[in-house]
């Protein structure tokens, strides 16, 4: 079987589990994951899986450095390898949507193609949507080395935010009919469901109604809603990100960095 979508990773790769003492472990965690680091907490200790060339941009410095290759836990140094991607992907301008654990992340602007209605019907409301690329992964080992499966996609969202007027009369018919509505916000990454209360829009946070802010949230569109809103399954096919629009956009922006995770500017697939 032919796998055109595999990588291997340079077998010297060092990823780095860093040890801090901070005087608010609490706060010190919080920030650091705020800010993208896949870190956490140990008592009053702080960990932070990092590439061994990319610490986290604090002044404190560690109270310890453990460094794994891949004749070592592979638990950890998988999940080394995986916070390096996250940064290495937040470099390209892409985000990641809700937790580390979903490994998801899409382009907001970079990498976005419009979809083209070749013929829209008089009661369907003029509604842009576009298609962004998306990315996600998955680490494989073969024979003791490790490999790199990016999993590209596309995630269809609106032009516009829900609040928009001929937006808003739409979802508001999507309601009646019962239908759920998902909303991902282009500023932050989160993933929630739209929901309203009286004239406004929010949507739900563990369980609670919260009124939407800010002006990044767009609607996820599935084939059947592009399909009543008039654009055609080939519409939808057509903006397809190839696996070289993926291969030129991101995985070879990792050869600018210091420490790229291929070590080369060309990637050799795995056939």
């Amino acid at each position: 079987m032919i796998r055109s979508n595999h990588f291997p990773l340079m077998s010297n790769i060092r990823v780095t589990l860093s040890c801090y003492r901070p005087r608010n472990p609490r706060h010190f965690v919080g920030d650091l994951r705020r800010h993208g680091w896949d870190a956490f907490q140990a008592a009053e200790q702080v960990f932070v899986f990092h590439a061994q060339s990319n610490e986290p941009p604090v002044i404190l410095k560690p109270i310890s450095r453990q460094i794994f290759s891949t004749a070592d836990n592979r638990e950890h140094y998988c999940r080394g390898v995986n916070a390096h991607i996250h940064q290495l992907l937040c470099g390209s301008c892409f985000i990641r949507l809700d937790s580390r654990q979903r490994r998801e992340y899409i382009s907001p602007s970079n990498h976005v193609l419009s979809l083209v209605v070749a013929e829209r019907g008089p009661r369907l409301p003029s509604l842009n949507v576009r298609a962004h690329l998306s990315w996600t992964w998955d680490l494989e080992w073969c024979e003791g080395s490790l490999w790199l499966v990016p999993l590209p996609g596309r995630c269809f969202l609106t032009s516009e935010e829900p609040r928009f007027h001929l937006l808003d009369r739409w979802l508001l018919g999507r309601l009646v009919e019962g239908e759920r509505i998902k909303t991902i916000d282009l500023n932050t990454g989160r993933h929630r469901t739209l929901t309203r209360q009286g004239e406004q829009w929010g949507t739900l946070e563990r369980g609670a109604w919260v009124k939407l802010y800010g002006s990044g949230w767009r609607i996820t569109l599935d084939m059947k809603s592009l399909e009543k809103l008039g654009y055609s399954v080939e519409a939808a096919r057509s903006a397809k990100f190839s696996f070289d629009g993926l291969h030129e956009a991101v995985v070879r922006a990792y050869a600018s960095v210091s420490d790229p995770i291929t070590g080369d500017s060309t990637l050799s697939r795995k056939s």
